[in-house]
């Protein structure tokens, strides 16, 4: 009880010993951590990558630099198809392409999601003052407040792909997939 105590009382003297960003209101009791910040007010980069121009202010977004673009190492992998990532997270997502789950229940009508971003996203349409401002899907339960967002979904419906790659046979349906492919071919 006695070594608890003392625990305690520590923690509360943590939180007097504050360190303050002299550029903003940022506060935080770790030397570490203010440090860190105040590069967002410096542009400071201190952590470079050896095999491209990358910069960071942080290690930690160096290595997830290094792992994402350099390393051909994918420690998580899909059973079921050849699906491999970096993420676990970014797994678990995707393996409810294969199961359909859609553990993400909307509290105020029946929809389902599988990921939690497409409910933050349905919930907003719950808080449309105007329900007539919705551009709802014909084919799903989806609805969105912009039609550029509606028309985008459509092509998920649709197997057909309307942006062709002129180098190679690549196709998508989405423009942005078929820029960031073109960046394979250096263009």
């Amino acid at each position: 009880l006695r070594v608890n105590m003392k625990s305690h009382k520590l923690q509360h003297n943590r939180k007097s010993l504050m360190f303050s960003c002299s550029e903003c209101d940022f506060k935080t009791n770790r030397r570490n951590c203010l440090q860190i910040h105040i590069r967002q007010h410096t542009g400071e980069t201190p952590y470079v990558c050896d095999q491209c121009n990358f910069k960071a202010k942080q290690n930690g977004h160096l290595k997830a630099h290094v792992m994402r673009t350099h390393s051909a190492r994918r420690p998580f992998k899909c059973g079921q198809c050849q699906y491999e990532t970096i993420y676990a997270g970014h797994l678990q997502n995707h393996l409810r392409t294969h199961t359909g789950e859609r553990p993400y229940k909307c509290p105020k009508c029946k929809y389902r999601a599988k990921q939690y971003g497409a409910l933050a996203s349905h919930l907003k349409l719950h808080s449309s003052p105007d329900v007539n401002e919705l551009f709802i899907c014909n084919l799903c339960k989806f609805g969105t407040r912009q039609l550029s967002n509606l028309k985008s979904h459509m092509l998920t419906h649709c197997d057909e792909k309307l942006f062709n790659c002129n180098s190679c046979v690549y196709s998508s349906r989405f423009k942005s997939n078929l820029r960031r492919h073109m960046k394979k071919h250096g263009f």
